[in-house]
């Protein structure tokens, strides 16, 4: 899930290893949520590339409403969401409304800042200053995996699966009454 040109489309394909969804430079490209199931390590994983979700306010026509209603949908119907954001212009407002969105469905996260080859402006200090300044801006991610990474290069992308994965199971879990209480107990204890 993202805004358009997040890289959607580009992550689809890498992960299938085939042309199996269109890729544009051109924002709107993909219209409709498409499904596409694939096996990595032993585990079936079914992707949904979605379409780029705009403000309400720049949606143009009822086929672009339609598409973003999609989208959405696909969030409703998903155990865990990818929520791209394209590192070159990090989080913005309508991704805030994003993840509101994912939040309130209640579904495991995990936050991929694509495109990372294309970042002129990084050192090895670029990424960690990036999420630093990110968790302290918007508390709701204070808990969630962020993960940069290149669809071109692959970089990281092993590494995106593998903590989606991680949410799914730990999404899963189920915490008996006494392993609850003592956890309550311990954060009572440390305010």
């Amino acid at each position: 899930l993202g805004r358009p040109n997040a890289g959607k489309s580009t992550l689809v394909n890498k992960l299938l290893g085939e042309e199996r969804v269109i890729v544009s430079a051109i924002p709107g490209t993909t219209r409709d949520s498409v499904d596409a199931s694939f096996n990595w390590r032993g585990r079936k994983i079914v992707l949904t590339d979605t379409a780029g979700l705009r403000k309400k306010s720049k949606v143009k026509d009822s086929i672009e409403y339609f598409s973003n209603m999609r989208a959405l949908e696909s969030v409703r119907r998903s155990h865990t969401v990818l929520f791209l954001v394209d590192c070159a212009h990090g989080i913005e407002e309508q991704d805030l409304r994003i993840l509101r969105q994912i939040e309130e469905a209640g579904k495991g996260l995990v936050v991929g800042i694509s495109k990372w080859d294309a970042r002129i402006d990084k050192d090895h200090k670029s990424f960690d200053t990036m999420v630093k300044e990110w968790r302290l801006k918007y508390p709701s991610l204070a808990n969630v995996p962020i993960i940069a990474f290149s669809t071109l290069e692959g970089q990281r992308v092993e590494k995106l699966l593998e903590k989606l994965v991680m949410v799914r199971e730990n999404s899963r879990r189920v915490l008996g009454r006494e392993p609850l209480i003592d956890w309550f107990q311990s954060c009572v204890q440390h305010r």
